[in-house]
């Protein structure tokens, strides 16, 4: 796999792979990350980490918990399901329907 140039400001997502290619894509100034560039080096690793991994993976993120996955993790959000509007939402409002069980144990 491939990654940008450090000259990049998304040097960590690969070139290839949809759930790069959506994160590469997504309008993120109004999320509660903001956009990728000012990410915090942590988020930028474990997102890169995330993403080259072969084996289903899922992030929650921050005290919103915004979600990110990789593509081995996709097909766990059924199609039609919650992907693609899982990406870089809060997770309460992506599992309004389970987050009274979940959310006690994260």
């Amino acid at each position: 796999m491939q990654q940008a140039s450090t000259t990049d400001p998304l040097y960590f997502l690969p070139q290839s792979g949809e759930m790069a290619a959506l994160i590469r894509q997504k309008d993120w100034s109004q999320s509660p990350v903001g956009p990728p560039e000012s990410w915090p080096q942590s988020l930028r690793t474990t997102i890169g980490t995330l993403l080259a991994c072969p084996f289903p993976m899922f992030l929650w993120w921050g005290p919103e918990l915004i979600q990110f996955y990789n593509d081995a993790y996709r097909p766990s959000l059924g199609h039609p399901g919650k992907h693609p509007s899982a990406l870089g939402q809060a997770g309460a409002d992506c599992w309004l329907e389970i987050w009274p069980v979940i959310q006690p144990l994260i």
